[in-house]
């Protein structure tokens, strides 16, 4: 398991409950657990590795590693069906333990293309700001109402909510 989040509770007499967020590494699903203070957790020590993405099966994603210089294949399901942001130009690292990769971490930004967005609607602020935008075959973001097919726009990656236009950044 990898923690993703971590707190410690007291309440008046009782003993302190550290409670804590993790994905399993086995089925790449998010859990939460609590611990009494007393119970011992073993750490894991975590390398982050850059990886540059390569291409991509129906399965699996391959990337080049900085460090070794050798090809990483990972399962799709590490990604979380994200696989459609990846380019060549994308810069990625993966927490690793002991050569067994854990999990992707994503830039803070990305830049994409709106693939298909519906056009601006005069009035339509009134009710709604943000309108759909398809990013991929399968990703779809809000946006705000003055964007267009074609445009460039900043998205995080991690939540996929739109940042600002890239012509901006």
């Amino acid at each position: 398991m990898v923690v993703k989040k971590g707190d410690i509770s007291k309440q008046a007499r009782s003993i302190a409950h550290i409670s804590i967020e993790f994905k399993d590494l086995n089925s790449f699903k998010n859990h939460e657990k609590t611990f009494n203070t007393n119970e011992s957790v073993h750490r894991a020590f975590v390398e982050q590795v850059k990886i540059k993405y390569i291409s991509h099966t129906h399965t699996e994603a391959t990337f080049y590693r900085f460090d070794t210089f050798d090809n990483l294949d990972i399962p799709l399901s590490m990604l979380d069906n994200k696989e459609d942001l990846l380019n060549s130009e994308v810069d990625l690292y993966i927490n690793m333990h002991e050569s067994t990769p854990l999990f992707v971490s994503w830039p803070k930004s990305l830049i994409v293309i709106v693939q298909d967005t519906p056009p601006f609607i005069s009035g339509q602020t009134v009710t709604s700001s943000y309108k759909v935008a398809l990013i991929s075959k399968k990703i779809k973001v809000m946006v705000p109402q003055f964007l267009k097919n074609q445009d460039k726009i900043l998205i995080n990656p991690e939540t996929l909510t739109y940042i600002k236009r890239a012509n901006d950044a």
